[in-house]
């Protein structure tokens, strides 16, 4: 650890605060989110080169310096964590891996530079970008109200602002005017069908209200735009897939005698994704259902047989049943006769017989045959260090 900041518990528990990490994660939004705005009005010649450049810079600035406190806050939550046993390893674990951030994005979005409360130009560009960083810092405060209201200026100067009216939206919903925030999202939609985080925060807020098929709806477009990552990272960030495809999945499929998945127009997809919901959600009954349902329509469905495999170890661990975790084995075997190489059952067997059977040897072959893959997934990296597997399996074989 080189960064003498984090390098203490005192000083990481410091950065623990969650409605901080929010904070500078919104910043970080809007700062990227603005950037980009700026390279298109410099495309249309509404900015002149000499103020995109010094705009530029101030901005990329602005947002590197989020960005780096962000990854601080999370490495120092990593830093204070407690050690856990083996059968908490296998109780705290996910199912599925979901590792935030940004590192490496290149940063394409940023903000203005006049500081809140400085008189106005007279240019409505300029205004309106001063107007929206404002608003954004607002928000970011948790103060939706201001926010909501600097947001409604800039659409008095600009009606036709697609950006205020997506984030006046979403922070009418985080102030819990969800019908305020609709209105907006769908005006938005109106004017610019492309606009990528219009489509996303319009099917947070159908999800959020129960409207499944509606959330999928926006997805689906969503996913035929040209969306920055920054989108996607907010899609994974709040499960939105996940909770959406449990939510039009439960109703037809977690019954008793269900119709073929496919008959009611799911996919596998739908299906696994709804399952990792399951999973976080602790119920594990359903989650297996759901893999059953995908090995009946594809006996060699990999993420099926590995994942059902995952969870049947974990049980195995914690209820410290052998015959769990040797049908847990034999799924990940499945699995890899399906798909040869499959990081997933590599990583999830490995864990298996280090914690669950005590076989370190065989724990230690099928690390070594994911560090020797060619694309190993960073999620499946970080879980091994995480929680140890490596120096385990090392400290039990007394070899490096």
């Amino acid at each position: 650890m080189t960064d003498d900041t984090i390098a203490t518990p005192g000083a990481a528990i410091a950065r623990l605060d969650p409605d901080a990490l929010v904070s500078l994660e919104e910043e970080r939004d809007f700062l990227l989110r603005s950037l980009e705005d700026l390279e298109r009005e410099y495309a249309a010649g509404d900015v002149d080169a000499t103020d995109f450049a010094a705009l530029k810079d101030d901005y990329t600035a602005r947002a590197g310096a989020v960005l780096r406190s962000i990854a601080q806050r999370r490495m120092a939550k990593a830093i204070v964590a407690p050690a856990r046993s083996r059968g908490r390893v296998f109780a705290w674990i996910g199912l599925v891996v979901v590792i935030a951030g940004l590192s490496g994005v290149l940063i394409a979005r940023g903000s203005g530079t006049r500081g809140a409360g400085d008189s106005a130009t007279g240019d409505p560009i300029r205004d309106t970008r001063q107007l929206l960083s404002d608003a954004q810092q607002a928000a970011a405060a948790r103060d939706y109200e201001k926010s909501i209201d600097l947001y409604t200026e800039a659409l008095e100067i600009r009606p036709g602002n697609v950006e205020a009216l997506t984030y006046r939206a979403w922070s009418n919903v985080r102030a819990g005017n969800a019908a305020a925030a609709a209105t907006d999202l769908e005006a938005a939609i109106d004017l610019d069908p492309k606009y990528p985080d219009a489509r996303v925060f319009r099917a947070i807020v159908y999800a959020t209200a129960g409207k499944f098929d509606k959330a999928h709806e926006q997805l689906v477009v969503f996913d035929t735009l040209d969306a920055p990552p920054l989108m996607d990272q907010v899609i994974d960030s709040q499960r939105l897939r996940e909770r959406v495809a449990l939510g039009r999945v439960e109703s037809k499929l977690l019954v008793a005698d269900p119709p073929p998945f496919a008959g009611v127009g799911f996919t596998l997809d739908d299906l696994f994704l709804a399952a990792q919901q399951l999973d976080l959600d602790g119920r594990v009954a359903d989650e297996l259902t759901l893999y059953a349902q995908m090995l009946a329509a594809n006996p060699k469905e990999q993420r099926a047989l590995a994942y059902q495999g995952w969870a049947l170890a974990r049980a195995g661990v914690a209820q410290k049943q052998t015959a769990l975790l040797t049908r847990a084995v034999d799924q990940f075997d499945k699995a890899l006769a399906a798909k040869p190489g499959y990081a997933d059952a590599l990583v999830f067997r490995s864990f298996t017989y280090q914690y669950g059977l005590s076989r370190s040897a065989d724990a230690k072959a099928d690390l070594a045959a994911f560090d020797a893959l060619a694309d190993k997934p960073a999620a499946l990296a970080t879980l091994i260090e995480t929680y140890g597997l490596r120096a385990s399996i090392i400290a039990s074989l007394g070899t490096k």
